[in-house]
């Protein structure tokens, strides 16, 4: 009976990783009309995937489960989210743009997690060479996101996005899809695959412009050091955008779990026949309150330019998240025991797990 129950697991399993690739293949092929069509991709805004920790390992982020609070990367990774969380982050870039985005999480008990996300990039008025007044420029994007998980193993999940561009009194707008799965193999790899910014171009008075969709797939392995109290993580992403650029990404961190991580990166992106590349350093705390917990992620990341030369230009990324709902606690049982909560799942090929007794 036991070999029956973990063989009907697998096949499901199997069936809903065949149910996630079907629906994958099928908003390729709705989408495929702006995936392949000519000229360059408008809103570059969506190209932002705004997460401190991610880009503190040279933007590998496409396999992480446990990144905290944002959607950008791999909606999948909501899959793993067991908390309500929020989260605030703010982005230095140059010259004189910033960005600030807001995601809060909430998990709903037997659906999944789902994600709302607002995130607004903005720069000082332009000056217009006419002598007319300055005119100001900013890109909106309000997302909603939805990930949930199959015994722990299959993690997947989608997103829309709803977008408004803004150039002095013109303003144009879109839509755009976010699709992508997580496959953990246990005691060896988290595998991840995200396919981005799928939808109709955005038009901006008479000149229309596809979205910069983007392929991503990702690699990721964790080890448990000093008796779990720390660990290491290797990471390694791939990519490839509408416009033929590649990407490679790798990264470490290595710290004492639930208190501070360090971590570094490495990027590589082939654009056309030049090569951008850059190296990344960031560090990340965590601070229990018993109310609530809260995580500050910082990453300070490099750009190489070739201007009659070779300069690093800095870019810096900032984090907040505060972990709102407490961890679930232990359920006390005589050992043996079953006890069935009301959110176990008690579906065909599952059966209720025994509780260890926990004494006091």
């Amino acid at each position: 009976m036991r070999y029956n129950i973990k063989t009907m697991c697998v096949k499901k399993t199997i069936d809903s990783f065949r149910s996630v690739l079907a629906g994958g293949c099928f908003l390729f092929i709705l989408a495929s009309p702006s995936l392949f069509a000519a000229g360059t991709s408008g809103a570059d805004v969506l190209r932002l995937k705004l997460d401190a920790r991610a880009w503190s390992l040279g933007r590998s982020g496409t396999s992480l489960l446990d990144l905290s609070g944002t959607s950008g990367y791999n909606p999948a990774a909501l899959g793993f989210s067991g908390r309500q969380t929020l989260s605030f982050i703010h982005f230095f870039a140059f010259p004189d743009i910033a960005c600030e985005q807001f995601v809060f999480r909430r998990p709903v008990k037997s659906l999944g997690t789902f994600a709302g996300e607002l995130l607004h990039r903005h720069q000082e008025p332009i000056d217009n060479v006419s002598g007319e007044i300055p005119f100001h420029v900013s890109d909106t994007i309000l997302g909603v996101y939805f990930g949930r998980n199959h015994n722990e193993v299959l993690f997947y999940g989608l997103g829309l996005k709803g977008i408004i561009l803004r150039l002095g009194d013109s303003y144009a707008y879109g839509l755009a899809t976010d699709l992508g799965a997580i496959y953990r193999l246990p005691k060896m790899f988290d595998v991840g695959f995200s396919l981005r910014n799928i939808g109709p171009g955005v038009k901006f008075l008479d000149a229309a412009d596809p979205l910069p969709w983007e392929v991503n797939c990702g690699v990721s392995r964790g080890l448990e050091l000093f008796a779990g109290q720390g660990s290491v993580t290797f990471l390694t992403d791939m990519s490839v955008n509408r416009e033929g650029e590649l990407g490679l990404s790798l990264g470490a961190e290595a710290g004492s779990k639930g208190s501070w991580m360090v971590r570094t990166g490495y990027r590589l992106e082939r654009r056309g026949r030049s090569l951008a590349e850059g190296p990344s350093v960031g560090f990340g705390l965590s601070r229990d309150f018993k109310v609530f917990q809260l995580e500050v992620d910082y990453c300070c990341k490099f750009i190489l330019f070739e201007l009659g030369g070779y300069d690093y230009q800095p870019e810096h990324l900032l984090g907040f998240t505060v972990l709102i709902s407490p961890p679930q606690a232990a359920v006390v049982a005589p050992e043996g025991d079953v006890v069935i909560e009301e959110d176990d799942d008690l579906s065909e090929g599952s059966e209720p797990k025994p509780i260890t007794p926990v004494t006091p």
